[in-house]
């Protein structure tokens, strides 16, 4: 059942038994070494700091939306029993049936129950936190939804960029070259025009995820967000931009990004997703905030973690499901799993294949390195249909006993890279190469290979009803 606002889904991942509420804690640091740590346990919770230092009691930082099992399973009403390659072959089959819900205007909010302009702009206001010790300052948007509007089409972009507070009303603004929303400033931009943009900073979950995907230029956020729900979305249209805003967000900033030759500011540095200070300090867009709106009791929704870690952090199933539907659209039949591999976020993808041919399997990488596996990939590893991508284990082994290095592995150079990348940083260069790992046996010698050492099903039914308990974990 589709949840009403990023209150509701709080209520529910508490009964769900997965919220830990922690009071009392530091905006400085505390929130983000507490959310870092317990991002790294092996069942993470989500987290809800309230009674934060400095801050009246109810304004609230959430971290750890998405990153269990459980709580992806309610998000997405998906079976939580069921394997992690069956809940992305079903969100495939969804997407192949994909029909977005356009969202709803509204006259009154939620957004708008706290309006402030001019000089009672400010946005310290939140308990923003300073994440690490490294950190450049303290950023507002890391969980958050960037909106703009692209002047010639009119078409609006829903994504997700970092946001530093530098003053009560400017903020800064790291969007990578190539990202939608940075295409849209730029047309701005060149013709000496101010882009006017909306940040929200805790919002339905559904729409956080739709802003991080990889959906083609033009299409709307707002829609994929209300087919994930099920539901179309309310918005509103910006009292000071005139873009569309989610009527449930907890807090919304609205202003104009003027080009960087008129006005830029020292940004970051900040610890990435790949778990280093790729970025350094530099010179960056600024937001020149001209109103916040925001929920009573607000709730800032954060994201921030020291290395990329957990098969479900949510972005592993939408972005391998489309990556899927990508590679069977461009007519490569018979993949039978996708994955981001655990520890490398979307730097590793992993694609398993029944081969039918010679050349087979390659075709599906091909398809990957210009696909959902583009932007700042660096490994597409290729294993037969006996191996479950999801299992690092058995990716590892089919790796270490079906991948000759000499004629196994490809590079392309000269990839879409990322601004934040440790190696593209340290080379100047932020495009990468991208190597082709071919952990398939070849298929030449499909009917010679070595058979493999293995239970069969019958005998493993037969120990396991006969000595169920020793199977049964610690």
């Amino acid at each position: 059942m589709a949840f009403n606002d990023l209150r509701d889904y709080i209520a529910r991942v508490e009964a769900l038994g997965e919220l830990k509420c922690v009071e009392g804690a530091d905006w400085d640091l505390e929130i983000g070494a507490i959310s870092s740590i317990t991002s790294l346990m092996d069942k993470p919770p989500a987290l809800l700091f309230d009674g934060i230092k400095g801050y009246p009691p109810g304004w609230r930082v959430f971290c750890d939306v998405f990153n269990g099992p459980k709580r992806l399973a309610e998000v997405l009403q998906l079976d939580p029993s069921r394997p992690v390659m069956d809940w992305i072959r079903t969100i495939k089959e969804r997407l192949q049936a994909f029909k977005g819900l356009p969202p709803v205007l509204v006259d009154r909010a939620p957004c708008q129950q706290n309006v402030f302009r001019g000089p009672e702009v400010d946005l310290f206001k939140f308990p923003v936190p300073r994440w690490f010790e490294g950190d450049g300052g303290r950023f507002i948007g890391t969980n958050d939804l960037v909106i703009t509007r692209d002047p010639d089409s009119g078409a609006v972009n829903v994504g997700t960029y970092r946001v530093q507070a530098h003053d009560r009303n400017t903020a800064g603004i790291f969007a990578d070259k190539g990202k939608d929303g940075r295409i849209m400033m730029e047309r701005y931009w060149a013709r000496g025009e101010s882009c006017p943009i909306a940040v929200c900073c805790g919002q339905d979950p559904t729409l956080w995820i739709a802003a991080t995907q990889s959906l083609p230029f033009g299409s709307s956020e707002f829609e994929y967000a209300g087919w994930i729900k099920g539901a179309p979305l309310e918005i509103i249209r910006g009292p000071v931009t005139g873009l569309p805003l989610p009527a449930s967000a907890e807090i919304v900033l609205e202003g104009a990004v003027p080009p960087p030759e008129t006005e830029s500011h020292m940004e970051g540095p900040f610890g990435e997703w790949e778990g280093y200070y790729a970025s350094r300090a530099s010179l960056q867009p600024v937001i020149r905030v001209e109103s916040i709106m925001h929920r009573n009791d607000p709730i800032l929704c954060g994201l921030h973690r020291v290395r990329p870690h957990g098969g479900y952090y949510f972005n592993n199933l939408f972005s391998c499901a489309l990556l899927w539907q990508q590679i069977e659209t461009c007519g490569v039949s018979d993949v039978t799993g996708v994955w981001q591999m655990d520890g490398g976020g979307r730097m590793i993808f992993v694609i398993a294949i029944k081969q039918r041919y010679v050349g087979h399997a390659k075709r599906a990488a091909y398809v990957a390195m210009g696909g959902a596996g583009a932007y700042g990939g660096r490994f597409i590893v290729l294993v037969d249909d006996d191996i479950d991508p999801s299992n690092t284990k058995d990716v590892l082994w089919a790796i270490a006993t079906r991948c000759d290095p000499e004629f196994d592995i490809e590079i392309q150079k000269g990839c879409w890279g990322a601004n934040v990348d440790p190696v593209g940083i340290l080379r100047g260069d932020v495009s990468t190469s991208r190597a082709i790992v071919d952990a398939c046996r070849p298929y030449s010698q499909m009917a010679t290979y070595p058979p493999l050492v293995a239970v069969s099903p019958e005998l493993e039914s037969r120990v396991r009803d006969r000595w169920g308990d020793v199977f049964e974990p610690f």
